[in-house]
């Protein structure tokens, strides 16, 4: 059974993010939900539990955040993987199938079964930090960096190890 909570479903990242801002509620982003919806059930006891302290969810599918794009060619550029990223492209990806003698695709293989994959998302697979994360230690060797957005709207670029020691007001990409 799960409290009730309010559910915004926005279009863009202007509004998730003033949604996620409000003094009024505490608001929590909703990618794709694997890690998240255990914790706001209210019939589970797990570690972590926020279903006394959540009011709403803020699902993030509409934003935009859902991309793996390359910028100039393997071995030789960026690759950009959108927070809302299912892990299963990832995997299936070109793009991470290369890099590092296809390290990113094995990692995110291995977060576990393909339903599980098929939901997990980047950021909520980095986010979650979970020490068995085979992917975020691929993340971290690989010396990724994270842009994050803040509450105005800024973004900005950090590396991915000090993002994990202060989690912002919302993540938007993953580079390689």
């Amino acid at each position: 059974m799960t409290k009730e909570k309010t559910y915004f479903r926005p279009d863009d990242l202007k509004t998730a993010l003033a949604l996620l801002q409000r003094p009024d509620m505490h608001a929590v982003p909703l990618a794709g939900g694997s890690w998240l919806v255990p914790r706001l059930r209210t019939d589970v006891d797990l570690p972590g539990s926020l279903a006394a302290e959540v009011d709403a969810v803020v699902d993030l599918a509409d934003v935009g955040l859902n991309t793996v794009r390359l910028e100039g060619s393997p071995g030789n550029g960026w690759l950009h993987l959108g927070a809302t990223t299912p892990l299963t492209d990832l995997v299936d990806g070109e793009a991470c199938q290369t890099i590092a003698g296809g390290l990113l695709a094995e990692a995110a293989r291995r977060e576990g079964a393909v339903n599980l994959r098929n939901v997990a998302t980047v950021a909520g697979s980095v986010l979650a930090a979970e020490s068995s994360s085979e992917l975020l230690l691929a993340l971290l060797v690989l010396a990724a960096d994270a842009i994050v957005v803040d509450g105005d709207g800024d973004e900005r670029t950090v590396p991915l190890a000090d993002l994990l020691a202060d989690p912002p007001a919302l993540l938007s990409q993953i580079v390689v």
